[in-house]
Formats: structure tokens, C-alpha cells, sequence
């Protein structure tokens, strides 16, 4: 440039003034270029790159809290600690995820970066409702787990999700606004610069040959960037339609001028307008991602079909979008339906960044998300969460809903519901015999005649292994109610042919009524139609019975004593008294007999009276009668120290007798004191309750004598049994066992 100024001074004077004006046009020009370019860069730069970075982040981050919320839901359902291990550990896993990418957008966030921070704060407080749900899972407490995701985790994740989508969202509106700087920026800078280049064209060659250069450099450098805008709003995987909303604004402004304040108001007096408004709605251009979405060949094809592809509900959006721009809203997000125009259904998110004010802008970018998979996937959590997946049977959660639902309904109408609890009869046997996969099957096939077998009115849910629970509603008497129970039960025993296999199995019923006398919540109504269902086991099996609430308080006192006998086992309240054997000739000490007592902490002394009868079938007998045996055991080894051999004979019902520990478990207790001789404990077996399994007490009785311990039939021919059963003892029993003895054998 010095060079053609230099020629240009040399050749004329008379030019001075005009080149002394192209050197300065030249700079005004040069500045006004570099400056126009240096903006622009700038702008394009932050049009592409700050909303799409941060949108992408947090969309990351979304993706991330969704499979955190899902595998929380894992964790509920965990049915170990291997699995609930591996839940909780994605759950971090995804919460990791979710901070990384949050740190990353807050890095290039435009906006108040506090907004941010208190984003990821909320992510780290969210692990104290995390830390509750693993206590409460590995607590078995899977149904307030559930509770606590579904009231609690799901509040958190909408609000996290919706502080998420308002920072995506003001990325957005800076892309708009960074759009609408560079157009403005454009138009001046162009108009500045043609202004300039007119004054100085007529007098300046050398100038204008030097600001072309400088406008080639800026027009390229525009290009690029531009370039850059459009791969970025090419491939970034959003469906973006550019709209032009100019009639639509023109309609809302002359409405607003013309005095109307309700919109929703004066679309109800006419009804015509907003289809109206949406057919004047242009579409100017679409994105490939658009294409992809809607299976269009071509821009063109997708812009001139574009009503095709609206599904249900579209008006009724658009209204939605016009009183938002009628409220000033910045920004419209709303689900749509659409339809691609291969037919396929498209569930779409909607979000169209808007004008602050009506008539600063026509057109609009129509962002839309397709969420098709996203909703399937939420509708899928949902369903694991209240069915069954084997039989697709509701599950104990949507069970105890529907049964709230049930009982609600009879307060309202008077008309009573039955529950009725049904377990299985065997179901573990063919589970061992063919195979867990036969086993489900079996199920699958229960719960589909269960189905056919109810009403449309009633309800039936799978809440266990084998256990289900049917809640019949709209019972008209009991009579029609016993019809229904006798055909579930007969349905259910006809066999089934499973892989080649013909299976028969019966189910064991057990059935309370709703409404009672007195008030009974859910849990209460399973409790008692659980009982029910134990007394048709019972029973026999493959019947029913009806839960009776006078039993109920009888089982309720058992079960109360039964606590009492196991704390009191351990806190050493039961003692041995030791009633002497005398020879009725020689009137000698020849042996005793312990008797124990229960010294109640607030009963006083009790007798065997009170007690045993009640916790005769429960396996606290068992116990009790382990420590009987082992404080007689300690009492021989006393009086053999003493020098005194007087055997003691003790008590032992039919369950210790027949429990497969009772040999191996008498051996070890014998084995601690081995200053007794075996002989010295006589074991008096309750034969009306031992001699119905005869074979089996034999046998158990010839491992004990092996043992060196003698045994006795207390109150032997009482009750249902006599001397017939000795014809078929086992012969070492007569062989090791010489001796007899009765209550009752003074009288031979």
C-alpha cells in the first residue's frame, strides 16, 4: 500500500487531497471491515456453539437422571444383595454421568452461572433420598421404597428436569438472539459499507482495490462461519423447522390493539380462527434431522406434505403456542402427536423459543425431539412396577390400590367384596421335579384360568411365588360366592399339559369378607384371608375356608404365648421339679420323672398344663424340650458325683421325636457329660401323639437305643392306641429295649 501511495504522489500533486481522502476512506473502510468481520465471527461462533454445546450436556445429564431413576427402581425390586448391589451401583455410576456433564455445560453457560451450582447441588442432596431407598430395601421394606421413589424421587426428577429443560431453554433463546444480532449486525455493517464505497468510488481506484481485498477476506471468513452454523443445524439430533409466524403476530397484535383480553375467550366465540391461523403458518425450511424423522426424501416433499404429518391434538397445540406468545412467554414446550409420512406415529416434544414482544420477529425455529422411544421406555417402568412379569398379573403394589379402590367402592354402595388368598398346593415339588421353567409355565397357566374363572367385576393378582390374592367384588349371597370358590377350585385341579407333561395341582383357599364389625384396613383383610388360607391347608388341602374371627382370637392367644415361651427360654424362667418312682412292693426309689414349670413373671408358677398344649405343633416345642433334656442330663451328672444312680425319665412330644435333628442333636447332648451313663435317661415318649407314624418313631427309637438311653409310652393304652402296635415293632426294639414301663403297670 505505501508503494501505491508513493506512485500516486509522485505522478500528481493534484491528487494529493484525493489521496490523502483514500488513505482515509481506506482505513474507515479497513476498520469498518475488520470490525463488521470480528463481530460477525464472534456471533456465529456463539450462535453455533454455545446453545448446542450446552443443550447437548444437559441433555446427557437428562439421560443419565432417567437411568438413575430407573435403576432405582431396580434396587427396589433387588431380590438379593448381589443384585441390589449392582442397581445401586449403576445408580452412581449414571450420578457421575449426570455431574460430569453438568460441570461441563456450567463451563459453557453464558447465563448466571449459579443457576448451575445449584443444579449439581440439588444432584448431591438428591443421595440422602438415594441412601434412604437402599437402607429401605435392604430392610425388605421394598413396597415404602417404592413409595418414597414414586412421591419423593419422582418430585425430584421433574424438578430437576424442569431447572434442566429452563437452562436448555435460555441456551436456546441466546441462539436466537445471537441469530438475530448477526442478522442486524449483517444489514448495518453492509449498509455502512456500500454508503462508504459510493463517496469514494468516484475519486479512489487505488482504495476500492484495496477494500475489495479486505471484503473478499471478510466475505470468506463469513462463509466459514456460516458454513460451520449450518453443519452444526444440519446434524445436531433435533428436528428444527424454520416458521414464519408473520400473519399469526400480525392477527395477535391487531386483536390487542382492537381491545381483546381473553384469547381462550375469543377462540370460543370463534371457533374458526385458529385453523385459520395455522394454514397461514409458512414453512420456510427443515433440517435433515426433520427429514430422517419423518421419512421425507426431500425438503420439499416434507414442506408440501407437512400437514400430514399432524396427529391428534396439533390445533389445540398451536392454540397453546399463541397464548403463550400472547402472554409473553420466552419460551412454548408442549407434547404433540405427529405422523410420519410413512405412516408411523411420532410422540414429539415441542419447544419454539418465542418474541418478547409481538411484531419483534416472524420467524420462529420449531424445535421438536421425537421422545417415541423415551415415553415407550417410561410406559414400560411403569408397567414393571405394577405387574407381574411372568404372568402380567397386577403385583402386590397395584393390588393393595386396587383393593383401597375395592373397599371404597362397598362403603359407597353397601355391597360386600370378598378377598380371597390362594397358594399353591405342592407347587415347590414340581418345581424340583421338572424344573423352574415348567414351574413358570405351570403359573402362567394357573393365572390365565384363574382370569377365565372371575368376572369381569373382579380382580386377581399374583403377590408371591405361588401366591395370589383375588378380591371379588359385587357378592349377591354366600351361596353364589361358594359356586364361584367350588369352580376355582375345580378349574384349577384339572391337569395341565406342559411340554409333554400332564400336571395336576391344587390350590389351598383362604377367604375373609369386607365389611366386618369392627373397622379392618388392607393389610388386616390379607392378614386374616392368610390365615384362612393356612386353615385350609390344614384342612387337607384343595378347599377352602372362611376366616372366623372367634378363631382368630384364640390363634392371636397362641401365638402371644408361643413369644412368651421363647423369652422365656431365654431368660431362664422355666425350671425341673423331680417326682420320685416308687417300687410298689419294696417301696424303694427307683427312679424319677421331670416335671417341668414356668415360673411367669406375672403368673406365677405354672404348670405343663397351661403351656404345652399350645405349643405342641410349634417348633418352640422342640426347643423347650432340648433344654428339658439338657437339665436332666445336668441333674444325673450332679447326682452321679454324689455317688446316686437313679434314672430320670423325661417327656418328649411326636414333633421333637420326628424332627430329623432330634437323633444327631440327643447325641451331642449326651456327649457333654459323659460321667452319666446313657442308661440313666429314659426318654417317656407321648405316644398318642407319636404312634400314627410308627414306623418312622421306631426307627427313631432304634437310633436312640444304639445310643445306650432307654425309652417308655407314657399313658400307653390311652387315647387311640393299644397293644396292637407292639406286634410290629422293629425287633431290636424288644431286643434292646427289655423292659416296658407304664403308668399303669401295677395293674398287671
Amino acid at each position: 500500500m505505501s508503494a501505491l501511495l508513493h506512485v500516486t504522489i509522485s505522478s500528481a500533486r493534484l491528487y494529493l487531497i484525493g489521496i490523502g481522502m483514500s488513505i482515509f476512506c481506506m482505513a474507515l473502510i479497513t476498520g469498518v471491515a475488520l470490525w463488521g468481520n470480528h463481530s460477525q465471527a464472534q456471533l456465529v461462533e456463539k450462535l453455533y456453539k454455545h446453545p448446542f454445546t450446552v443443550s447437548s450436556h444437559v441433555l446427557e445429564a437428562q439421560t443419565h437422571l432417567e437411568s438413575m431413576h430407573r435403576f432405582m427402581r431396580e434396587v427396589t425390586l433387588a431380590t438379593d444383595d448381589t443384585a441390589l448391589g449392582d442397581a445401586a451401583a449403576k445408580v452412581g455410576l449414571h450420578e457421575r454421568a449426570v455431574l460430569h456433564h453438568l460441570e461441563m455445560a456450567k463451563s459453557e453457560f453464558l447465563g448466571d452461572k449459579k443457576e448451575f451450582q445449584d443444579l449439581i447441588d440439588r444432584i448431591v442432596a438428591w443421595r440422602d433420598l438415594w441412601s434412604e431407598v437402599v437402607r429401605l430395601t435392604r430392610e425388605a421394606k421394598r413396597q415404602e421404597a417404592s413409595e418414597l421413589i414414586r412421591n419423593e424421587g419422582e418430585q425430584y426428577d421433574l424438578l430437576l428436569n424442569n431447572q434442566m429443560e429452563d437452562l436448555v431453554s435460555f441456551a436456546r433463546l441466546k441462539a436466537v438472539e445471537f441469530l438475530n444480532q448477526s442478522r442486524n449486525q449483517t444489514s448495518r455493517y453492509q449498509t455502512l459499507q456500500a454508503t462508504i464505497l459510493a463517496v469514494v468510488l468516484l475519486t479512489i481506484i487505488v482504495a476500492l482495490t484495496f477494500t475489495y481485498k479486505l471484503i473478499h477476506h471478510s466475505e470468506k471468513n463469513l462463509k466459514e462461519s456460516e458454513y460451520r452454523y449450518r453443519s452444526i443445524y444440519q446434524n445436531v439430533p433435533l428436528s428444527i423447522w424454520d416458521e414464519d409466524y408473520s400473519v399469526v403476530f400480525s392477527k395477535l397484535q391487531q386483536l390487542r390493539e382492537n381491545g381483546i383480553k381473553d384469547l381462550q375467550a375469543y377462540f370460543d366465540d370463534y371457533p374458526d380462527v385458529p385453523l385459520q391461523l395455522a394454514n397461514e403458518v409458512v414453512i420456510n425450511k427443515v433440517n435433515e434431522t426433520a427429514l430422517t424423522t419423518f421419512a421425507a426424501n426431500s425438503e420439499a416433499e416434507l414442506i408440501s406434505s407437512i400437514s400430514k404429518t399432524f396427529g391428534d391434538g396439533a390445533l389445540e397445540v398451536f392454540i397453546d403456542s399463541m397464548k403463550a406468545i400472547w402472554n409473553n412467554k420466552p419460551l412454548f414446550i408442549s407434547k404433540a402427536n405427529f405422523v410420519a409420512l410413512d405412516g408411523r406415529k411420532i410422540k414429539g416434544q415441542i419447544s419454539i423459543p418465542l418474541p418478547r414482544t409481538l411484531g419483534e420477529s416472524y420467524f420462529v425455529p420449531v424445535v421438536i425431539e421425537d421422545v417415541t422411544k423415551v415415553e415407550a421406555y417410561e410406559n414400560e417402568l411403569k408397567h414393571l412396577a405394577q405387574f407381574d412379569p411372568l404372568t402380567q398379573l397386577p403385583n402386590r403394589v397395584l393390588f393393595a390400590d386396587r383393593l383401597r379402590q375395592a373397599i371404597a367402592m362397598v362403603n359407597r354402595s353397601g355391597s360386600p367384596l370378598a378377598l380371597a388368598y390362594i397358594d399353591l398346593d405342592g407347587f415347590k415339588a414340581v418345581n424340583d421335579t421338572y424344573g423352574h421353567n415348567v414351574g413358570d409355565v405351570l403359573l402362567l397357566s394357573v393365572a390365565n384360568r384363574m382370569k377365565a374363572t372371575l368376572r369381569e367385576v373382579d380382580a386377581v393378582a399374583r403377590i408371591g411365588g405361588d401366591e395370589f390374592v383375588a378380591i371379588i367384588n359385587d357378592i349377591k349371597s354366600k351361596a353364589s360366592l361358594d359356586i364361584m370358590l367350588s369352580r376355582l377350585l375345580h378349574e384349577i385341579a384339572n391337569p395341565f399339559e406342559i411340554g409333554g407333561v400332564s400336571i395336576t395341582i391344587s390350590v389351598s383357599i383362604g377367604v375373609t369378607m369386607y365389611r366386618q364389625n369392627e373397622q379392618t384396613d388392607c393389610d388386616q383383610l390379607e392378614r386374616q384371608a392368610d390365615q384362612a388360607m393356612y386353615e385350609a391347608k390344614l384342612a387337607g388341602r384343595n378347599t377352602y375356608r372362611f376366616f372366623d374371627p372367634k378363631h382368630d382370637n384364640i390363634i392371636s392367644r397362641k401365638f402371644k404365648l408361643i413369644s412368651e415361651v421363647e423369652i422365656g427360654l431365654q431368660r431362664n424362667q422355666f425350671m425341673l421339679f423331680f417326682q420320685p418312682k416308687l417300687h410298689l412292693k419294696t417301696g424303694k426309689i427307683v427312679g424319677a420323672e421331670a416335671l417341668i414349670r414356668w415360673q411367669h413373671p406375672t403368673d406365677g408358677l405354672l404348670s405343663p398344663g397351661y403351656f404345652i398344649p399350645q405349643i405342641e405343633n410349634d417348633s418352640i416345642s422342640i426347643k423347650l424340650g432340648e433344654w428339658v433334656i439338657e437339665s436332666a442330663l445336668q441333674q444325673l451328672e450332679l447326682w452321679c458325683d454324689e455317688g446316686v444312680r437313679i434314672p430320670i425319665s423325661v417327656n418328649i412330644g411326636a414333633l421333637q421325636l420326628q424332627d430329623k435333628h432330634f437323633v444327631p442333636r440327643l447325641s451331642e447332648t449326651i456327649a457333654k457329660h459323659p460321667t452319666v451313663p446313657p442308661e440313666l435317661l429314659e426318654l417317656e415318649i407321648l405316644e398318642a401323639k407319636s404312634i400314627a407314624n410308627f414306623e418312622q418313631t421306631a426307627d427313631t427309637v432304634k437310633q436312640g437305643l444304639a445310643l445306650g438311653i432307654t425309652f417308655s409310652l407314657d399313658d400307653f393304652g390311652s387315647g387311640y392306641s393299644s397293644l396292637v402296635y407292639l406286634k410290629k415293632p422293629p425287633s431290636d426294639y424288644i431286643e434292646n429295649r427289655p423292659r416296658v414301663y407304664t403308668n399303669h403297670s401295677y395293674q398287671q
